[in-house]
């Protein structure tokens, strides 16, 4: 059975060329000519949204509402729409129809708006009407029979123009209606309906694949259908700062051995080398150990530093008397004395070697002057003990009394 509803079907919201508000279905034409919309909020009426119900002539928009279906439904089917309510979806007859009961009992159903209101003629043939009607799914009570819904994904619309972008997922949803689902790096924009994935700065974001701590940087020159961008790793860390590659690590300033060496058979420990970590790049020596100048010597050539032996002879330490002062084992601060004659080394109150008067010598001094048997009290004066001695050292700095 058809339709054939007047003008007084609903409310009049909009000549055509302009805008209804309704929320609902909305019917454009005139007279016994109608094409159906269903409308979330305010829709178009002209013969490009609804195609054209009858040619020539002047058409208008009525909103009708869901209550208003069930009442011309009831009205034909004698009120029985209420009584109908466990064959939604199947197909029955009253009030001299036979069809699907959703179809004229939308409120009843629970399909507000989806009423076909020429759903007994439509065929295989009727083009306008498989236009006019919005379809989910071909296989759901909605579609008129011998109509078929174009799958709007199948030239995937979602990726940029001209490209097929890999990870775009579309999801027909009805008549000239499809969702985009967009891989990382892009977002689904523009019409409702219609939408397509376009390509964002994923450093802005959030979507970027860089690791905690490193810099993203979009890269504005992209093609449309593969964004990229790279990740910097902080100051003191290396990598190609990616999640999905090599990260950010930190970088081990004393891996290149950065520190100085004893020199061979030298004794003590060496200078410990302690990293800089992340921001700081390279690391810190500790200074050469004691017997040894705080400062390392670098090579001519380069390389690492060798830590050298203070000259532990260089301050006179065997006194004026010596001929020769030998380094010890480099490190030790040991050194060794070999004295002029009528001295000899011995270690002074230190600890370290000395070259002092040989203690024969005063005793000689004595006896040359007279004393059979020289002691700390013989009747040799000091005067002259310390005179001879400066005799015998004159570099020693003895003071004549």
């Amino acid at each position: 059975m058809k339709f054939n509803f007047k003008e007084s079907s609903g409310n009049k919201c909009a000549d055509e060329g302009g805008r209804c508000s309704c929320t609902g279905k909305v019917r454009y034409g005139h007279g016994t000519s109608w094409a159906t919309k269903q409308s979330s909020g305010a829709i178009q009426c002209t013969n490009g949204v609804f195609g054209d119900p009858k040619r020539g002539t002047r058409k208008a928009c009525f909103c009708v509402s869901c209550a208003d279906d069930d009442n011309k439904a009831q009205g034909t089917c004698k009120g029985q729409c209420k009584h109908l309510a466990n064959m939604c979806g199947k197909t029955s007859s009253c009030g001299g129809w036979s069809g699907d009961v959703a179809s004229f009992c939308p409120q009843t159903c629970g399909k507000c708006g989806t009423v076909n209101t020429n759903r007994g003629s439509c065929k295989s043939s009727d083009k306008c009407l498989c236009k006019q009607q919005a379809y989910k799914d071909p296989s759901t009570y909605d579609k008129p029979a011998g109509c078929t819904d174009v799958n709007d994904c199948s030239k995937t619309p979602c990726s940029p123009t001209g490209t097929t972008l890999q990870g775009a997922i579309c999801k027909d949803t009805g008549a000239s209606m499809y969702t985009c689902t967009c891989p990382r790096g892009y977002k689904s924009v523009g019409q409702k309906n219609s939408p397509k994935c376009a390509q964002v700065d994923v450093c802005k974001s959030g979507e970027d694949d860089c690791v905690t701590g490193a810099k993203c940087n979009h890269d504005s020159n992209s093609p449309s259908d593969k964004p990229r961008h790279t990740c910097t790793c902080p100051s003191g860390k290396t990598g190609n700062g990616k999640k999905s590659g090599s990260g950010c690590t930190e970088i081990d300033g004393c891996k290149p051995a950065p520190c100085a060496t004893l020199p061979s058979g030298g004794y003590g420990t060496a200078p410990t080398c302690t990293d800089k970590k992340s921001p700081q790049t390279g690391a810190t020596c500790s200074n050469c150990p004691a017997g040894y100048n705080a400062q390392p010597t670098k090579p001519s050539y380069g390389g690492r530093g060798v830590c050298t032996d203070k000259n532990d002879c260089s301050s006179n330490p065997c006194g004026p008397a010596f001929a020769k002062c030998d380094e010890g084992r480099a490190g030790t601060g040991l050194y060794t004395c070999k004295c002029t004659t009528n001295f000899v080394s011995s270690n002074n109150k230190q600890g370290f070697p000395y070259c002092f008067v040989d203690p024969k010598i005063p005793g000689d001094i004595l006896k040359a002057n007279g004393a059979a048997n020289p002691s700390c009290t013989s009747s040799f004066s000091d005067k002259a003990l310390v005179d001879e001695l400066i005799k015998l050292c004159p570099k020693c700095g003895i003071k004549k009394l």
